[in-house]
């Protein structure tokens, strides 16, 4: 009986932590990193989080278990001149870009994510790109995904 009590604590724990991921979406344009750019602060990972403002991308992005979504109103934008940051979209993590993305650094789509480039936006890759591990990619009729480095 008492191994059955910790397993239903254990699973009542892991339930609320579920339960809380963070939901949030762009209220306003701006960096990134700014957490009053945000409804509900800046998206870590397993956030979901909805893009429909232009965001000046300041740090490497790392989509691992939760579901980014750039409207056809957003935009993510990697000015030149600067460092370059890159995405990383892997595990069950979930890229849907409907806006426009320009990023300067590498692409990397790996281990089973879901990328998708939508109706006519763009989204380019000024660094290289890799798609691996039974990764999902589609990029729509009309849509364009411009890679100037390298791909694999």
């Amino acid at each position: 009986m008492k191994k059955i009590i910790q397993i239903l604590s254990i699973a009542l724990m892991l339930a609320g932590v579920s339960a809380s991921a963070q939901v949030t979406s762009t209220i306003s344009t701006g960096n990134w990193n700014t957490a009053g750019n945000w409804s509900n602060g800046v998206p870590g990972d397993g956030a979901t989080a909805t893009i429909n403002n232009s965001m000046t991308l300041n740090t490497d992005l790392s989509i691992k278990t939760g579901n980014y979504t750039v409207t056809d109103l957003g935009e993510i934008i990697d000015p030149a001149g600067g460092t370059n940051y890159s995405i990383d979209v892997s595990n069950s993590g979930i890229l849907d870009v409907s806006g426009n993305v320009l990023i300067g650094g590498n692409l990397l789509v790996r281990n089973s994510p879901q990328f998708t480039v939508r109706g006519c936006d763009t989204m380019t890759v000024q660094g290289n790109v890799t798609f691996s591990q039974t990764s999902t990619v589609t990029v729509e009729s009309c849509a364009v995904l411009f890679i100037d480095g390298d791909m694999d």
